[in-house]
């Protein structure tokens, strides 16, 4: 089941990544993702992780991203 979720969460940071690049702009100019999530205690690891992975480091904190 996870690889599906990470699956669909590269499609859409992939996605992403397409439109912020048509206006110059790259995943560190990103402020808040809303992430919407039907199984939040099974899916959320997995989606968390491939989510991290295309953001710098960026000292102690992530980017926002409220889950629902």
């Amino acid at each position: 089941m996870y690889a599906r979720l990470e699956t669909q969460t590269r499609a859409v940071m992939e996605n992403l990544r397409l439109v912020l690049a048509g206006l110059d702009l790259g995943f560190e100019h990103v402020v808040m993702a809303r992430i919407y999530l039907t199984r939040f205690r099974e899916d959320y690891p997995a989606m968390n992780a491939t989510y991290r992975s295309y953001f710098p480091p960026a000292g102690p904190r992530l980017r926002y991203r409220p889950c629902l």
